[in-house]
């Protein structure tokens, strides 16, 4: 079967052709070259329609001219009918491919909609299987709600999904921003600092825990852990003060025949200084060996905690002078005695 806007040129070329012999073809522009001959076509016929039926009224109605006149007039009105059917058929024509496109496009469209749908669905339920096993992070599976659009912008039968997983992200967000504001709260009351705000003005958990670690409380549950951690690893229960800061100065010595510390030059073992239950001052005897490593692998998180330690005096300190108590008498290193007076002055003995 010919195609119908084909039949409806060729029938209007021919048409043309017998109407207007001579008048050139141009092949190009098909859609706007047919309505162009409908146009002129028409506008032809009601203009000599209009001439002829105003000559007509210059004759007498029996005149072999007034019948000539209207025998054209009727030729006229067969050409306008002509034209009208012409123009009726190519309006149906029109009409029939017009509705085809449009089916066509429908289904295209309704295809790209279903594939787009499936393959954003499939993006989805992979993102939120992966942030329920804990995959991947929340901020990770927000960038994945706010990329499917973008990535699938037909996928409209998606929209139900999408929505229904952003509303309840919404909902573990808040939750889990109440959640924070109440632990930050409770970290505050529980070492007494201030609540930390980050940039946005809102309470940072991880700011105030920062300033919860440098209070007196936390660094004492901070050195608690390495005292833990030091007698798992050397078996050394004095604590981790008692190697950076004890209560009294080290005593290095070795231990004798009979099992007891001596303090000597020949250092193979150390006294450590740490204050019992009841505040006396007892002492631990550790291998010097043992000493070095264990201050080796703990001074850098026990300095981390309390600081650095303060630098030595270079100057030596002013030498002590001996006190002597008045009315008291003293002797000398050559056997002489004197007596020290209230002022400050010494009377003789003999």
């Amino acid at each position: 079967m010919p195609y119908p806007l084909d039949v409806t040129e060729q029938h209007a070329q021919e048409l043309r052709q017998r109407m207007f012999p001579g008048a050139p073809q141009n092949p190009l522009d098909r859609p706007q070259r047919l309505i162009d001959m409908a146009i002129d076509r028409k506008q032809q016929l009601f203009n000599e329609y209009n001439n002829l039926s105003q000559a007509l009224g210059q004759y007498h109605p029996r005149s072999r001219e007034a019948h000539a006149i209207r025998a054209q007039l009727k030729g006229i009105q067969l050409g306008i009918r002509d034209a009208n059917v012409d123009q009726a058929f190519r309006a149906r024509a029109a009409q029939n491919e017009f509705n085809n496109s449009l089916r066509e496009a429908t289904a295209n469209q309704h295809t790209t909609e279903l594939e787009e749908s499936a393959a954003a669905m499939n993006r989805l339920i992979e993102a939120d299987h992966l942030f329920r096993t804990g995959q991947i992070s929340k901020e990770d599976h927000d960038q994945v709600l706010l990329d499917v659009p973008l990535r699938f912008p037909n996928a409209t039968r998606a929209h139900d999904y999408l929505r229904y997983l952003a509303e309840r992200n919404d909902r573990i967000s808040d939750y889990h921003s109440r959640l924070n504001d109440r632990d930050t709260i409770m970290l505050s009351r529980k070492y007494g600092v201030p609540v930390q705000n980050d940039e946005s003005g809102q309470p940072s958990f991880e700011l105030t825990q920062r300033a919860a670690l440098q209070s007196p409380r936390g660094q004492q549950e901070q050195i608690g852990v390495l005292d833990k951690n030091l007698r798992q690893r050397f078996g050394i229960t004095t604590g981790t003060a008692s190697l950076f800061n004890p209560v009294q100065p080290h005593i290095g010595g070795e231990i004798d025949k009979e099992g007891n510390f001596v303090q000597s030059e020949n250092q193979t073992h150390i006294r450590l200084p740490f204050l019992g239950a009841k505040g006396m001052t007892n002492y631990a005897t550790v291998p010097m060996s043992v000493f070095n490593q264990a201050k080796t692998e703990f001074e850098p998180e026990y300095r981390a905690i309390v600081g650095q330690p303060a630098p030595v005096a270079t100057t030596a300190p002013a030498q002590q002078q001996p006190q002597f108590q008045p009315g008291r008498t003293y002797t000398d290193a050559n056997g002489n005695r004197a007596t020290y007076n209230q002022d400050g002055t010494w009377t003789e003995m003999k």
